[in-house]
């Protein structure tokens, strides 16, 4: 009988998923990012709004926003073995039907990827048929609203907004956490597009053998409530992680999965895992959200997520 942790990683082989042999993955590395085949390198840096070579017109897009879990620096695992779930993601579907184009960018939050003006390019791309993903949280929460980073959202997820003046002079209102997700939202299904919501990845912290659960009461909790008031459907990213981490083990994780220095950012192979998450999260949404339909022979193995770990849309 296999154990639970062969499982897991006989699930991502059964993926086609270049990981490296099990026995190296019992041990690992002190060296930060493990060996695993990436994904071919897509044009370095893309300004968001811009599409990356090999786009074809005519094919529906699955668009994807967020932050650096999503798409880290050049996305080239430049950034210290660095990688965002959102590499790994094409790998899944059939790119003869469909474009993705991973649009997150490192270091924004779900204000400032609005207020510096990424969105507005990346909503100018989006055309009827086409599906968007948003995923922020990991930078909502730190700093001050009015600091000169800018990017700190109000806590929560009501219609509660702020006045302040920046550092540089500027003024903004700053709305809540809930309030931009609602607004993306809001902003695709306005052109004709299909938005999923997903939650912010877990953050490497252990406590007695298994991952400490995190912002059931914050960002997981109002990403959730803002995707049901908008009508977009709701993946719960972060638990459907944290599952297949607590069958991996603290042990394995940590320098393999994660980096040793970083508990927010994964390596190549923990990309992949989470990447595979995400396709257990649109195949639990199945057959209510199309986007499914576009899957590729290569998410055949993969199971769908638990219901309670998904939320459809209207």
């Amino acid at each position: 009988m296999k154990s639970p942790r062969f499982g897991i990683f006989a699930t991502l082989l059964g993926a086609s998923l270049v990981i490296g042999p099990l026995a190296a993955l019992a041990q690992p590395p002190p060296a930060a990012a493990p060996a695993a085949a990436a994904r071919p390198a897509q044009n370095p840096f893309p300004v968001p709004g811009n599409k990356h070579a090999g786009f074809k017109d005519g094919l529906p897009t699955f668009w994807i926003i967020g932050d650096s879990t999503a798409k880290n620096g050049r996305d080239d695992g430049s950034e210290g073995g660095r990688w965002g779930w959102g590499h790994e993601i094409d790998r899944y579907f059939d790119l003869s039907r469909m474009n993705v184009e991973n649009q997150a960018l490192g270091g924004t939050s779900s204000r400032d990827f609005i207020t510096r003006g990424h969105w507005e390019h990346v909503l100018a791309q989006i055309q009827p048929g086409d599906f968007l993903m948003i995923q922020f949280g990991a930078n909502d929460g730190g700093g001050k609203i009015d600091d000169q980073r800018a990017r700190k959202s109000i806590d929560g997820n009501t219609d509660e907004a702020q006045h302040v003046k920046l550092p540089n002079g500027k003024e903004e209102d700053v709305h809540t956490y809930g309030w931009y997700i609602r607004k993306y939202i809001q902003d695709a299904q306005a052109k004709g597009a299909t938005a999923i919501v997903c939650s912010l990845i877990p953050r490497d912290d252990w406590r007695d053998g298994k991952i400490i659960p995190a912002q059931d009461d914050s960002y997981v909790l109002w990403a959730g409530q803002a995707a049901q008031q908008a009508g977009a459907a709701y993946i719960n990213m972060n638990h459907i992680i944290n599952d297949q981490l607590n069958v991996i083990g603290e042990k394995i994780t940590k320098g393999t999965l994660y980096r040793t220095d970083d508990h927010t950012h994964t390596t190549l192979l923990g990309a992949q895992l989470n990447a595979l998450c995400v396709i257990k999260g649109i195949k639990g949404l199945a057959p209510g959200l199309k986007l499914a339909t576009f899957l590729s022979v290569t998410a055949e193995p993969v199971d769908p997520a638990p219901a309670a770990n998904v939320v459809a849309g209207k």
